[in-house]
């Protein structure tokens, strides 16, 4: 049915959104604790990722794939600001890719769409920048979401191959 299919759309960007944030952090240094959609227990009962920057700080982060119009409220914050009481975490990280503006929440630090296209660029992932493109779409492109995947574990093969031939 239609609603499967959303269904299983909006899953399948939270999967790869989470994945390319996992990727970012731990290129920007954080040490990655837990990710709740790799858990197999209590898969997606807790923030996103819970993760630990070099100071030993930790974070817990939650990662939205919206429009790139979609304002953000205060309700989304919300349940970031729960997790972090429940696990006793001071410090939290909202990432989305809508280009809402701002957090009135000091210790969350926020990142929005643009900023998560900058810092990927800076972070040498330019290859997740058409993954985040299809994600903020209104349309279904599912299909041109699976062919990216596929296309970017390829390229990634092909890289780890002529790495490994010229040892």
């Amino acid at each position: 049915t239609q609603v499967n299919i959303l269904l299983n759309y909006n899953r399948k960007k939270e999967i790869i959104l989470t994945k390319i944030v996992k990727e970012l952090l731990t290129k920007m240094g954080f040490k990655i604790i837990r990710v709740s959609i790799e858990a197999l227990k209590d898969c997606n009962k807790y923030a996103d990722i819970t993760a630990e920057d070099k100071n030993g700080v930790k974070y817990l982060v939650e990662i939205k794939a919206y429009r790139e119009d979609y304002g953000i409220t205060k309700r989304e914050f919300s349940q970031l600001l729960r997790y972090m009481k429940k696990e006793e975490i001071n410090q939290g990280i909202y990432i989305t890719t809508s280009n809402t503006k701002k957090c009135n929440f000091e210790n969350i630090k926020f990142i929005n769409g643009n900023a998560l296209i900058e810092l990927l660029k800076i972070n040498e992932l330019d290859i997740y920048l058409t993954a985040l493109e299809i994600i903020v779409c209104d349309q279904h492109h599912e299909d041109k979401l699976y062919i990216f995947v596929v296309r970017s574990l390829l390229i990634r093969a092909l890289l780890i191959r002529v790495l490994l031939v010229r040892i």
